[in-house]
């Protein structure tokens, strides 16, 4: 079977059939995440998320901008919520994986690859103790990935319970 290339993590398409919600929010200070990466808003500022965040707003949709100070710059987010669905490879903690068809209808969390040369985030279907993301689809074919496969791509759903931008109560 076949190894997946790592790609950054991006909406792929929503319930709705409407475009993903993107957000142009005020940046915080010494932003540097990559287009892909976890983003949360922390103080009216968005920021990059750490491991397991109890929220996520959604990913970024640009490269940050690194400004010396709050606000200095705006980024575009794509925001995680109940109607746009994601595609990133899967890992288990950083390690190569394989798919199976256990994997659809999933609950996991998120691995963050933070070495500069990589900065993506992985759904890692290694982790079920920390759960953040619903494995929605297995989009089968043969750039993203087939049962079977190592890295393959997966589309994914943040679960409501972790969404930043809710109105669940």
């Amino acid at each position: 079977m076949a190894t997946i290339p790592n790609f950054s993590c991006h909406p792929v398409k929503t319930v709705s059939g409407n475009p993903p919600l993107m957000l142009e929010l005020p940046e915080g200070a010494s932003v540097t995440a990559k287009m892909g990466e976890l983003a949360r808003v922390l103080n009216g500022y968005v920021v990059e998320c750490g491991d397991d965040p109890d929220d996520i707003l959604g990913f970024f949709a640009e490269d940050g901008h690194n400004k010396a100070a709050d606000g200095d710059e705006k980024v575009m987010v794509w925001v995680a919520n109940n109607d746009t669905i994601f595609e990133a490879n899967i890992s288990d903690g950083g390690s190569n994986k394989v798919l199976a068809q256990i994997h659809l209808f999933f609950n996991c969390s998120l691995y963050r690859d933070t070495v500069a040369a990589n900065s993506r985030v992985h759904v890692d279907v290694g982790d079920v103790t920390n759960k953040l993301v619903v494995i929605v689809d297995m989009p089968l074919d043969i750039k993203r990935g087939l049962i079977g496969d190592t890295n393959a791509r997966v589309w994914f759903m943040v679960l409501a319970a972790r969404q930043q931008l809710t109105t669940a109560s």
